[in-house]
C-alpha cells in the first residue's frame, strides 16, 4: 500500500550536463527523472521532513522504518 501525499508542481532549468545525467540515470534505473530529483530533494531535506514510510508521522525520538 502506498501512502498518498499532496503535492505540488515544481518547475526548474538545469544545466545540460545535468539533465544528461538525470536522462542517463532515468533509463539505467528505470524511474522518471521527476522521481530521481524528487528522491534527491527529499535526502537533502531527511532532517527536516517528517517521516510518511507508514502514513504516520513519528513521535519525537522514534526511529525510521525498521
Amino acid at each position: 500500500m502506498r501512502f498518498y501525499e499532496e503535492k505540488r508542481r515544481l518547475n526548474i532549468t538545469v544545466p545540460v550536463k545535468l539533465y544528461n545525467l538525470l536522462e542517463r540515470d532515468s533509463i539505467k534505473y528505470g524511474m522518471s527523472k521527476s522521481t530521481i530529483v524528487q528522491n534527491a530533494i527529499a535526502r537533502y531535506y531527511r532532517d527536516t521532513l517528517p517521516s510518511v514510510s507508514s502514513g504516520k508521522e513519528l513521535p519525537s525520538g522514534g526511529d525510521d522504518t525498521p
